[in-house]
């Protein structure tokens, strides 16, 4: 899912929020989603892209478990890079 779409679901959540009464901040936006770019640079860029687009958390989804380098990328690199 892109960061446009996230903005659409955003928007939905929200009004549905205040439909209900409901303070739209007290519902995250939550994703799960694939990194696919090895550069720290495009990989945090496109991670900020989805924070404007008003998701609070994305879980990096790595389905080579026995890729270590690649999990090791994301807590030493990327992780400081976007905090």
């Amino acid at each position: 899912m892109d960061a446009a779409r996230c903005r659409e679901i955003r928007a939905g959540l929200d009004r549905a929020c205040e439909a209900a009464g409901r303070d739209p901040a007290s519902l995250p936006l939550s994703l799960m989603n694939p990194i696919e770019s090895r550069s720290v640079d495009e990989a945090a860029a496109s991670l900020r892209e989805y924070e404007d687009a008003g998701v609070v958390r994305i879980m990096a989804q790595h389905l080579e478990h026995t890729d270590l380098e690649t999990v090791e990328w994301l807590g030493r690199e990327l992780a400081p890079a976007v905090a």
